[in-house]
C-alpha cells in the first residue's frame, strides 16, 4: 500500500516561510556541513525555489515571496525538502500543497 501524502491548503499571493527543524531523533543531528534546498513545483510544472536562511544548528526558514506566490495557479503543487550530507543527497516526503484563493483581493 503507498502512502498517502500530506496535505496543506495555502492561499497563493501569501509568503510561503516555513520554519523548520531537525526530529529530536534520528541519523542527522544538527546542520553542521550540510546544504539544504527547496522549492515547490506547481500544477504547471513550474518550479518555484526557496531561499533558505539556517537559524541555528536544528533549524532554518524557506521563503518563497508572496508576490512569488500570487502567480502559482490554483490547485495542487507539490512540495519537499532536500540535504546534502558529505557528498549524499536525502529528501524529505513529499507534500502537496493545495494552492487557493484567498478570499481578500487587496495588495499588501
Amino acid at each position: 500500500m503507498a502512502d498517502i501524502p500530506t496535505v496543506k491548503k495555502f492561499k497563493r499571493g501569501v509568503t510561503f516561510f516555513p520554519t523548520c527543524r531537525l526530529p529530536v531523533t534520528g541519523t542527522l543531528t544538527n546542520l553542521t556541513n550540510v546544504t539544504i534546498a527547496s522549492s515547490v513545483t506547481t500544477t504547471d510544472g513550474k518550479e518555484w525555489p526557496a531561499t533558505v536562511t539556517i537559524l541555528d544548528d536544528r533549524r532554518w526558514t524557506l521563503l518563497i515571496p508572496a508576490g512569488v506566490t500570487a502567480k502559482w495557479p490554483i490547485g495542487d503543487a507539490s512540495w519537499d525538502i532536500k540535504f546534502k550530507i558529505n557528498g549524499v543527497v536525502v529528501a524529505t516526503d513529499t507534500i502537496i500543497l493545495r494552492i487557493i484563493k484567498s478570499p481578500t483581493s487587496t495588495q499588501l
